[in-house]
C-alpha cells in the first residue's frame, strides 16, 4: 500500500504546482473569512497540516482494513486541497444555495451573534464569549447588575445587531475591569459560552482534560517524558489508556516492518539505505 498527499492531485492541470498549508488555506477561502472587515485577509498558518494529516490516517487504515479482508493493496491518493474544503464547505454552500458571499468578520460570529475577545485586568489577560441569544444577553445583563444602557432597546437579537459596535465598545469597557478566572466561571454558571484564551503551554493544565485523562504520559527517546493527546473521543468499554508507545522516530522501523513484512534481505535493506531510499533523518538534513 502506498498513500500519496500531493497538494492539487495527481491528475489535472495542477498536479505539478506545489503547494503546502498557506497555500491551501488561500485557495480553500479559509485565509478569505479570516481577519478584520476593513483588512487585507490573514493567513491562519498552518490549520490545515494536521487536517491533512487527520484525513489521510483514517484513509489509510480504511485501506488496511480492505487489504486484510481481500487481500489486495492500493494507492491512497489524499490531495490537501480537498481535505481543506472540508473545513470550508459552510462558504460555497452560502453562494450556492442563497447567492451570499461570507466576508471577514473578525472576532464576530455570522448571524446575530455578539462574539469577540475582551481583555482582562489582569496582565495580558483575555477572555473569549459568545452572546447567542437573548437568554445569553438577559444573563449577561444581570452579571453586569443591569446597567442603565442595558434598556429595551437591546431588547432582541435584531436590535443589539444594530448597535454592534455600541455594545462592543461597551463590554470591552466592562471586561477590562473584571478579574479572568473568576469571569469566566461566572459566565459559564450563568449558561453563557466563555473561556480564557490560553496560551499552548498551559493547554496540558486544562482541569477537565486532565480529569477525563485526554492527556497521558509517554517516555520518548529523544525528548525523555512528555504529555501526549489522545484520541477525541472517550475510552471504549474496559479500556485504561489510548497510548502504548512514544512517536516513532523517522524510519525507526524500516528494518521491522521492510525485513519482517516485506521479506527484504540485510543486503537489500542496506543498497536501499546506501542510495536514500530509506534512512533516519530527512534529506536535506545535516548532522547535529
Amino acid at each position: 500500500m502506498v498513500a500519496r498527499m500531493p497538494a492539487f492531485g495527481l491528475t489535472g492541470p495542477w498536479r505539478d504546482r506545489v503547494g503546502f498549508a498557506p497555500t491551501m488555506e488561500q485557495i480553500g477561502g479559509l485565509t478569505w473569512v479570516t481577519g478584520l472587515p476593513e483588512e487585507p485577509p490573514v493567513t491562519p498558518r498552518g490549520a490545515c497540516d494536521p487536517l491533512a494529516g487527520v484525513h489521510a490516517a483514517f484513509a489509510v487504515l480504511a485501506a488496511l482494513n480492505f487489504a486484510e479482508r481481500s487481500g489486495v493493496g492500493q494507492q491512497v491518493e489524499l490531495p490537501m486541497v480537498e481535505s481543506v474544503l472540508n473545513t470550508t464547505a459552510i462558504q460555497p454552500i452560502e453562494h450556492e444555495v442563497y447567492g451570499v458571499t461570507l466576508n471577514r468578520c473578525g472576532n464576530r460570529g455570522f448571524g446575530g451573534a455578539l462574539q469577540n475577545i475582551y481583555r482582562c485586568a489582569g496582565d495580558d489577560d483575555w477572555i473569549a464569549v459568545s452572546i447567542r441569544d437573548d437568554q445569553d444577553w438577559n444573563a449577561l445583563a444581570e452579571l453586569m447588575e443591569r446597567p442603565s444602557w442595558c434598556d429595551e432597546s437591546l431588547s432582541t437579537t435584531a436590535l443589539r445587531r444594530e448597535r454592534a459596535d455600541e455594545i462592543d465598545g461597551r463590554l470591552r469597557d466592562w471586561f477590562a475591569a473584571q478579574s479572568l478566572m473568576p469571569t469566566v466561571e461566572s459566565l459559564a454558571a450563568s449558561g453563557i459560552p466563555a473561556a480564557p484564551v490560553v496560551s499552548p503551554s498551559l493547554v496540558t493544565e486544562n482541569p477537565q482534560l486532565c480529569d477525563r485523562g485526554y492527556f497521558e504520559p509517554l517516555v520518548h527517546c529523544r525528548i525523555g517524558q512528555a504529555l501526549y493527546p489522545t484520541p477525541p473521543f472517550a475510552r471504549l468499554a474496559g479500556q485504561r489508556e489510548w497510548l502504548r508507545r512514544p512517536p516513532p522516530t523517522l524510519g525507526e522501523h524500516n528494518e521491522e516492518i521492510l525485513r519482517e513484512r516485506c521479506g527484504l534481505t540485510d543486503e537489500e535493506l542496506a543498497r536501499l539505505a546506501a542510495s536514500g531510499v530509506i534512512g533516519t533523518r530527512p534529506k536535506g538534513v545535516g548532522h547535529c
